[in-house]
């Protein structure tokens, strides 16, 4: 269960430097949750489940995105089309450097179609990486840094709610997909002790 149920029964408190949830857990005990990481980890275990069941949805663009990515990064969305497709994009080639993302996954926004397909690109790049679960899991990874509600970004309450509510349906909500932490605590007790009100 860890600190998530408490999450669930927790009063938001505040948000500091517009990055970092603060939750009021019953009288004894405070959750500060790392907005970006905690949507990361939202967007990446959704993609994964999706893709382990063997049906990540894609949603169709109204109109296509057109993506430059140079000459080099071409040759690599042709060398691993069959992934990239795995993982929600469709696309087709626009002569030798530009691209027409015409599908994308449903956890993307729409106006990260070009930041989430070139970091796929990048990646796939840079990588030498000859396992494909770890292949797929990094790619996604890059997405969902891409995707996701970024530091010093103004939440209203609903975004909030929302943003908590999904925390609270996942398999790890405590850590990013690169291990730092989403979720941390610290109680009362601890508090009076910085401030010395207790020895």
């Amino acid at each position: 269960a860890g600190y998530i149920d408490a999450v669930r029964e927790s009063r938001i408190a505040g948000v500091a430097f517009n990055t970092f949830i603060i939750l009021e857990y019953r009288a004894d005990e405070m959750l500060v949750i790392d907005q970006h990481a905690a949507h990361e980890r939202i967007t990446y275990e959704r993609i994964m489940d999706g893709m382990k069941a063997g049906r990540v949805v894609s949603q169709k663009l109204i109109a296509p995105h057109r993506v430059r990515t140079g000459r080099q990064n071409m040759l690599v969305a042709e060398e691993k089309r069959e992934l990239i497709e795995s993982v929600g994009f469709e696309f087709d080639a626009i002569g030798t450097d530009e691209i027409a993302v015409r599908s994308i996954p449903a956890e993307i926004s729409g106006e990260n179609t070009r930041d989430t397909f070139v970091a796929v690109l990048d990646y796939l790049a840079s990588s030498d990486e000859e396992d494909i679960r770890l292949v797929e899991s990094e790619a996604v990874y890059q997405m969902a840094c891409k995707n996701s509600v970024k530091a010093n970004t103004r939440l209203s309450e609903p975004e909030i709610k929302s943003l908590l509510a999904q925390l609270t349906e996942l398999e790890n909500p405590y850590t990013c997909p690169h291990g730092r932490p989403v979720i941390l605590s610290l109680s009362r007790r601890e508090l009076e002790k910085i401030f010395k009100r207790i020895v």
